[in-house]
Formats: structure tokens, sequence, C-alpha cells
């Protein structure tokens, strides 16, 4: 139950209590002891509009007066901070609720080292070393990212597995291209071959995380099949990125092809989809178990009929694309909303707009103000109640 008062100017016809202070004046009292998060949210936003505007200034300047070097500095500086505090503002509302504190003290913590990375870069503190400080950005933030979506997803009961197995992958292929990054004294291995080495980690991690989507709360086993064919495609692949082996032997294509199909498999078989649109489900699971089908055939029979068995392994790959892709839609038509196991005690707050200037923003359960337009919201949760049976 949602009930709304007017803001402060409007007295309120029952918002008092024995002690005369008004729902307002105690709403004022209880948050007068500390600074709410659109406060943090506002003093971004600022920070944003400064940035901004300097950077125009200071472009302006820097094309009047051509040559002057820290002018464009000043200017890159201006923009990386508006960028950093706009992430940074998108950020802060995921620190609000439980659930999503830890992926948005990742996001958070990710922009602020990419921000002062940043500046090194734009006032030259790196000397030397500015190329491998720009690949270290770029390397961070690329696998930053899956984690930061594997630890959005920990707490559902369909990701148990996949979640942690993601993580680790993340830390492992970002320690790889680190080691091809700034190892240079290792002088033996070169540095493509680590960096080869995490694009096959990450590929196979991709595969293994995929086949594992739903494992714990579904019987289907065969997902195993394809979990182990990508963890034996890995130190195969390894094995020939050092030795330097060019040539694709025809059981490392099956081996990968089995595990792309039972990814695919499982990924598909758990879109909502109704009974008339089943069809197409087994359709294009159908279509992508005769893509690898065609493609080991081809790898097996090479050089004869290789051409052939090729056609047909990318006439079948399209059609397993574009049912895919129809499959996704209709799973985003049809797609339920995820229910959080927590109990009317648990909850602390609720994130509601407000219904007179259709803000966005999260109340605490009892009484609240809009931080906008500042109406006063009255915010009650309770359990549905159960129908009695019929008297017999």
């Amino acid at each position: 139950m949602i009930e709304t008062a007017g803001s402060g100017k409007t007295p309120l016809p029952e918002g008092r209590d024995d002690s005369g202070l008004g729902l307002h004046d105690r709403i004022e009292d209880s948050q007068a002891t500390g600074a709410s998060p659109g406060t943090y949210r506002k003093a971004l936003l600022r920070v944003v509009l400064w940035a901004l505007g300097l950077a125009a200034c200071f472009g302006a300047a820097g094309i009047i007066f051509a040559g002057h070097d820290t002018l464009w500095r000043i200017v890159g500086t201006c923009g990386a901070t508006a960028a950093g505090a706009l992430v940074l503002l998108a950020a802060s509302r995921q620190l609000d609720q439980g659930a999503t504190w830890v992926p948005g003290l990742m996001v958070i913590s990710l922009t602020v080292a990419e921000y002062l990375a940043a500046l090194g870069l734009i006032w030259r503190f790196f000397t030397h070393a500015e190329e491998p400080v720009g690949m270290t950005m770029v390397f961070v933030a690329f696998t930053s990212v899956p984690a930061i979506g594997f630890a959005s997803v920990v707490r559902r009961p369909e990701a148990k597995l996949l979640a942690p197995v993601g993580l680790l992958a993340s830390s492992m292929v970002l320690v790889l291209v680190m080691v091809g990054t700034w190892g240079g004294w290792l002088g033996k291995v070169r540095a493509e071959h680590w960096y080869e080495v995490g694009l096959s980690l990450a590929i196979f991690s991709s595969m293994v995380v995929v086949c594992l989507v739903g494992a714990g709360t579904d019987r289907r086993q065969w997902r195993w099949l394809g979990v182990a064919a990508a963890a034996a495609a890995f130190p195969i692949s390894t094995y020939a990125i050092i030795k330097e082996i060019h040539q694709t032997s025809a059981f490392f294509v099956c081996i990968v092809s089995a595990a792309a199909v039972v990814g695919h498999t499982n990924v598909m078989v758990r879109c909502p989809l109704k009974p008339a649109q089943r069809w197409l489900l087994w359709g294009t699971v159908g279509a992508g178990i005769v893509t690898g089908a065609f493609a080991d055939l081809a790898s097996i029979t090479r050089p004869w009929q290789e051409e052939m068995l090729g056609r047909l392994a990318g006439a079948a790959a399209i059609i397993t694309g574009c049912g895919t892709l129809a499959l996704l839609v209709l799973a985003k038509i049809h797609q339920r909303p995820v229910l959080v196991p927590v109990t009317v005690a648990e909850v602390r707050e609720i994130t509601l707009v407000c219904p007179r200037c259709r803000a966005k923003g999260t109340l605490p359960i009892g009484s609240g103000k809009c931080e906008t337009c500042g109406l006063i919201i009255q915010v009650r949760v309770q359990e549905r109640e159960l129908e009695e049976p019929d008297a017999l």
C-alpha cells in the first residue's frame, strides 16, 4: 500500500503524533542525520556539468591559441572527468540495494582505476610505459565487464555454478594478458602467445559458462558433455599455440563443435515459449546440430567433399542464426519477472515512480520523501491474503 501526502508547505490531515511533530518534520529530522543518496547524485551531476563547461571553454581556447598542448590536456581531463562522473552517477543507484551492491562497487572501482590511468596518459606521467598502460586499460575493461555481469547474477539459482566459473575465468584471462603486456623480461615466450592463450581461455570458458546455465535447477545432464568438450579443447589449443602448430586437427574441430552445439541447445531450451511455438525451438536446435555435423564431416573427409560440406554447414548455420534470433525475441516477449525469495520482514526499501513528478527513486518502508519534488509518500508492504476455503 502506498499513500501520498503533500510537501512540507501543505498541512497533513493525519500526520501528527502525540508530540505535536508532523510527518514532514519527522522525515526531515531523520534525514538530517546523514546525507541521502540523492545528495551524492546531485554532487556527481554538478561535477559532470562543470567538467563539460570547462572542456568547452578550454577547447575553444585551444583552437584560438593553437599550439598550446596544455590546453588540450585540460580539455582531455575535463572530458575524462565528465565521463567518469556519468558512470559513477549511474552506478551509484546500485549501491542502494543489497542485491546489486557488489556489482555496483565493482563498477565504481573500475571507473576510478580507468580514470586515474587516463589522467596519467593525458599528462604523460608514464613516460616510456604509455603503450602498456593503454593496453592494460583496454584489457581490464574487457575482462571486468563480464565479471560484473557474473557478479550481478551470482544469487540466482540458475547461475549458482556459472557465476563462480565466469568470475574465475575472467580473473585468469586478465592475468594471462597482463603477463603478455608487462612480462617482457620472460624473453623465451613471446607476448603474442600469452595473448592467444588468454583469448583461447576466454572462448572456451564462455562455452563452459553457456553449458552451465541452469545447472542445479534442471535435470539436463547432457550439458556436462559440452562442459567436458570445452574443458578438453582449451589445453589442446594451448599446446598448439605454444608449439606454433597452425594445422587444425579433425578431433579438435569435433570437440569444439560438440561444446558449441550443447551450449546452444542448453540456452535455447530455456526460452519460454507457447505450445504452438515449440516447432521453432526444435527446428533451431536441429539446424544447430546439423551445422556441427557438417563441420565435423568436412574436417574428417578433407580434402574430399570439403567444399560441398562446408557450403551445407554454412547454410545450416544461417538457418540456426535466424532461428536463434527469433527465439530470443519470443523469449523477451514472454519473459516473466524474476521473483526474489524474501519475506515481508526482510523488506527495507522499495523502488517506485513518484506520481507527481514521475521521478524514479528508492524509499524506505514506512515514510519517505521524493528527492525531486518533496512529495511525502507512505509505503506499507504486506503478504497477499490467502483465500479462505468455502464452508461446506
